[in-house]
């Protein structure tokens, strides 16, 4: 830092230090007073190589004819030219203040960023009324961000908000300049580097403690951990093959390596997972597709998570719209115990025969579900006995799934006004209630757990809740819902398919998560940055990373979110994009555009259960367009029927 005495006349000498001396070169920042530049000066005439220059210039209203002007250059391997930004410039008659804002590509983590004010005081004699104006300047700051590092700069004088912040030497003057320049050399030490180093006792394994969990081991009944893991991962290398045999009663679920004397080829084909690909959609699929169950949204062509929540807000927002006649919404959502480990092998075979699937594939899928052999790895030298399962399907491939939604094919909903909606093994089931009472809804889920015990399917009473949606006033709440004698626990939100549905059908709740979501990898985006990570793989890491987050399912829930909800998103996006250094979309074009895309798949799909809404609307004069329902609500308008039916009738104009 230091007073150049116009830097024009000794840009050239700058430029040489910053070339050929360690110093200048090295340096963070360059703070100089006394510029003598103007408006008419071009930036190109004053750069120097590697720093970003921060002009505050003289200006005409202050009434000063000539000396003036404070300038600060930012070194660009220190702080990224995109996170150096002018918070405040004032010229006066008394002094000169230029305040920038500065993220570094590292600080220590007390601190967030750096604010930087460069002040020029003409005369001795305005002192006093100087010191009031940067008093102003720097509480003004100090209200924005009350933690942050601040540093200010004036002639010979340097005031940081850190204790013991630099040392300073003195370097020889620019040129002809009267006052010599100085180089702050930092000497803080973070907070991290002056603790005291702590010490952590950590328990150790021995024999008696060995011996305890070994007796413990044997007296535990798995069953009532079947259903709340089914992994390793908390298990130490301390288990050996003592353990072995007794954990396999518990992790016997998944095939590794046939240990058989004997091999048998369908299984060996069955272990591919292209295989599983091959059979399941080329050969398979087309004996079963036309028994699959419409409300059933896993594995189906062209089908997602976004079609079964499209579906269940529509139903909701659609009957929610009589209120006022006793309308009201109970969702049931079912949680199973290891749905894939409990299918029958007899049972699914007795329902490929009703779907007259041919008896080669009956069998092929008989050979792979039986007599499979399964244990315990825990190292190369611990394993456990050899069982054998004929229960089940083994998970990892895409044909277990695909086959528990064959044995759930028929488990469908009888009852007017309830429906039963299903994604794989997460089902919901909604019931529309009216006037008349939810008796109906409560035979429907009595049915469904009849269900359940007849096919074998274990129920997770604990984890199945249920939400009621209900916008009348004064209303005594609804009885409960009892399965197997308990009574299943209400709840105010519920995540479904990874989307937070709440009893108010908002989406603050929804929004919450995205947002913490989103900062945590914004911050390693950030990390990225400051590692000097090219733009083009930030960008890259943004699309796959933070981009996916908010665009999942945005289709269902990017109508109704208020502007304040919407702005906490973009405001994330803003960020990303002054890190990546790129244009990035915004939440409503991207909504915009999935809208479209959707609307398009649904009228392309006569067999998509949102295709009825949409062709039952057509109006009987043949022009083309689509009947809009009565939209009472807001809520309703702004959901996805009445905003495909809108757009498509605007394609229809254009």
């Amino acid at each position: 830092m230091g007073n150049v005495q116009s830097l024009s006349n000794k840009i050239d000498e700058l430029c040489a230090n910053v070339n050929y001396l360690n110093e200048f070169r090295n340096a963070s920042l360059m703070s100089f007073t006394e510029t003598w530049l103007t408006e008419h000066h071009n930036d190109a005439h004053v750069s120097v190589n590697g720093f970003k220059l921060m002009r505050g210039d003289r200006t005409t209203d202050s009434g000063k004819e000539k000396g003036g002007g404070v300038c600060l250059y930012v070194n660009e391997n220190w702080c990224h030219p995109n996170h150096a930004t002018i918070k405040h410039h004032s010229c006066s008659t008394n002094v000169e203040i230029l305040t920038v804002s500065l993220r570094p590509y590292y600080l220590p983590r007390e601190f967030s960023h750096v604010i930087v004010c460069t002040v020029y005081v003409p005369h001795r004699s305005a002192a006093k009324l100087a010191a009031l104006e940067l008093c102003d300047v720097i509480h003004e700051l100090e209200t924005a961000s009350p933690t942050h590092y601040s540093s200010s700069m004036g002639i010979s004088i340097i005031v940081a908000s850190g204790k013991d912040a630099y040392n300073s030497i003195q370097l020889p003057a620019l040129g002809n300049a009267d006052h010599n320049l100085i180089n702050l050399l930092p000497k803080y030490r973070p907070i991290v580097q002056r603790q005291k180093p702590s010490t952590v006792t950590v328990q150790q394994w021995n024999e008696d403690s060995l011996e305890h969990l070994r007796a413990e081991l044997d007296a535990t009944d798995w069953n009532a951990f079947i259903d709340a893991a089914g992994d390793l991962d908390e298990l130490t290398k301390q288990v050996d093959e003592d353990y072995a045999n007794e954990l396999n009663c518990f992790y016997n679920r998944f095939d590794r390596q046939d240990f058989s004397a004997e091999h048998d080829d369908f299984q060996q084909q069955f272990a591919n997972s292209d295989c599983d690909i091959t059979v399941t959609e080329e050969r398979f699929r087309p004996f079963v597709t036309p028994f699959l169950d419409p409300f059933q949204f896993a594995y189906q062509s062209d089908r997602s998570c976004e079609d079964a929540i499209l579906l269940i807000l529509h139903k909701l927002y659609s009957h929610l719209e009589h209120s006022c006649r006793g309308h009201f919404a109970r969702v049931t959502f079912f949680d199973f115990s290891s749905a894939f480990n409990t299918i029958q092998p007899h049972i699914l075979v007795s329902k490929l025969k009703n779907m007259d699937v041919p008896g080669g594939f009956i069998h092929w899928i008989l050979n792979y579900l039986t007599n499979r052999t399964q244990l315990v790895k825990l190292s190369h030298s611990c394993l456990s006995d050899v069982i054998l399962s004929n229960t089940g399907a083994p998970q990892g491939t895409v044909l277990a799934p695909f086959l528990f939604t064959l044995y759930t094919y028929d488990a469908r909903s009888l009852e007017q006004g309830c429906s039963l909606i299903k994604f794989d093994d997460d089902t919901a089931m909604i019931g529309l209630v009216n006037g008349n009472g939810d008796e109906a809804y409560l035979r429907q889920i009595q049915s469904f757990v009849n269900y359940c015990d007849l096919n074998f399917l274990q129920l997770n009473v604990a984890k199945t809740k249920e939400m009621i949606i209900d916008f009348r006033h004064n209303t005594n709440p609804p009885p409960p819902v009892v399965v197997k004698g308990s009574v299943i626990d209400r709840v105010t939100s519920y995540k479904y398919l990874g989307v937070v549905l709440n009893d108010h059908l908002a989406w603050g709740d929804h929004i919450d998560i995205l947002v913490k979501k989103l900062n945590s990898r914004l911050y390693c985006l950030r990390k990225m940055s400051n590692f000097n990570v090219r733009h083009d793989i930030l960008e890259m890491f943004y699309n796959c990373t933070i981009s996916g987050v908010w665009r999942y399912c945005l289709v269902c829930w990017g109508g109704n979110v208020n502007k304040h909800e919407i702005d906490r998103i973009n405001s994330i996006i803003k960020k990303a994009e002054r890190v990546v250094g790129e244009p990035l979309p915004s939440i409503d074009s991207v909504y915009h555009s999935l809208l479209e895309s959707k609307l398009d798949a649904v009228w392309k799909d006569h067999t998509h259960p949102l295709y009825e809404l949409l062709h039952n609307s057509q109006m009987s004069r043949g022009s083309g367009r689509l009947r809009l329902p009565c939209l009472k609500t807001n809520r309703y308008r702004d959901s996805f029927i009445p905003r495909a039916i809108k757009l498509f009738n605007e394609v229809l104009l254009r």
